[in-house]
């Protein structure tokens, strides 16, 4: 009895620490790291710097599966631009293929360095093409660009292999089919993982020929983005089973609903014996919609997000390349106007370009010195919400990659 008595007093001390807050443990990165400037400024998103312990993994590759969903009938028709398997460096390099969708492969980043081979996901399907074409002028562009005035800062310079489109055929809640492609910047690395903003664009193409249009920046942290009393740090939750003593701030579920990531850390990989998918769960966001994202995983939490170098591949990376996806969209109107409108990255609805909110500094989760970002949005009148059941959809894309991917 006594025995059973100190088991369960030793297992509600771990609870404890598993859900008590972060903020001793979290420190924000500061402005003279390492790498230059800050972390907002180089890594793109907004990242922790966070403690973490190293260990070595012993146990075998893991074989997770994610739940299985009806195959995708969406067809793009873009021809790719194409990128080598082989980087060749280039003293005139052509950042061409940096900034749009390209099929899987290496080239030249913005910044004249070879990237490895890597994949975004689907080509940009045709109906969201020719709508980009004809809104030019308000867009400020022709064509799907990564790294446009919807992203985080200079995410495609420093985190371009983050980059991916989904796009599948969801039936609306009037019973009507519609195209929803997806451009979300994610990256299961210690880098990502540690961002609390990432951005997105999304596109749905009606059943009539219009297409509603949505940009920002999804949410990872818990309570509103502006809130002065929100959280300064993502929501994370440990695998099922494992409670990870070198990260006490992160938590084994959350009562208020999913956390807003499920990552893989190399203590809890060798206690199972086994992985998860990489879960991204963010924030219902007003004008976004609400989203969930689960990834073969590429990297283990573990690591300096700033060093690459101290980041261990994710044994399973040999089996999926980090390329089995599956996706969530759950879209509803919200405080939307029917037609075109803006909207910053957090989801405030602004009256115009020349709403006295834009163009404003902004502290956001703890965040300081953001720039407020008035973005154009389009809502179809013949939009009708999109939920469960039905809004998921799970396939494997084409490589070859590598990491980062």
């Amino acid at each position: 009895m006594k025995q059973k008595i100190y088991n369960i007093l030793v297992l509600a001390i771990l609870l404890l620490m598993a859900v008590s807050p972060a903020s001793a443990s979290i420190q924000r990165a500061s402005a003279d790291l390492p790498i230059g400037g800050s972390i907002d400024a180089d890594l793109g998103d907004s990242i922790l710097q966070i403690n973490r312990v190293p260990y070595t993994t012993t146990a075998e590759s893991p074989t997770p599966s994610p739940t299985d969903t009806a195959e995708p009938t969406a067809q793009a028709t873009d021809t790719p631009i194409p990128a080598t398997s082989t980087p060749v460096p280039t003293n005139t390099p052509d950042t061409s293929a940096a900034e749009v969708w390209h099929a899987p492969g290496a080239h030249v980043g913005l910044d004249g360095s070879m990237l490895n081979a890597h994949d975004h996901g689907k080509p940009v399907p045709q109906c969201v093409a020719n709508w980009i074409a004809q809104n030019a002028d308000v867009l400020g562009t022709d064509h799907l660009v990564f790294g446009g005035d919807e992203s985080t800062p200079n995410e495609n310079l420093k985190k371009h292999q983050g980059f991916k489109i989904y796009s599948d055929t969801f039936i609306d809640k009037a019973g009507h089919a519609n195209l929803v492609t997806v451009r979300m910047h994610m990256m299961t690395s210690p880098a990502g993982e540690a961002s609390i903003f990432h951005s997105m664009e999304v596109y749905v193409c009606h059943f009539d020929g219009t297409v509603s249009f949505f940009q920002g920046w999804p949410d990872f942290a818990e309570g509103a983005a502006l809130d002065p009393n929100s959280a300064t740090s993502n929501f994370m939750q440990y695998p099922d089973g494992c409670i990870d003593p070198s990260y006490p701030f992160m938590h084994t579920n959350n009562p208020a609903g999913r956390p807003r990531m499920i990552i893989n850390t190399i203590y809890c990989y060798d206690l199972l014996g086994r992985g998860n998918f990489d879960s991204w769960y963010p924030d219902f966001h007003n004008v976004l919609g609400e989203y969930g994202f689960t990834v073969c995983d590429t990297y283990f939490f573990d690591g300096d997000p700033t060093d690459p170098s101290t980041w261990t591949p994710f044994p399973g990376f040999g089996n999926c390349n980090g390329l089995a996806r599956r996706f969530e969209v759950t879209l509803r109107r919200g405080t939307k106007p029917f037609g075109p409108f803006y909207a910053d990255q957090f989801g405030r609805i602004m009256t115009g370009l020349n709403d006295p909110r834009c163009g404003q500094t902004v502290t956001a989760h703890g965040i300081q010195n953001l720039k407020v970002i008035c973005l154009y949005q389009y809502l179809s009148p013949t939009f009708a919400p999109i939920g469960s059941p039905g809004n998921a959809f799970q396939e494997d894309y084409p490589g070859p990659v590598t990491l980062p991917n």
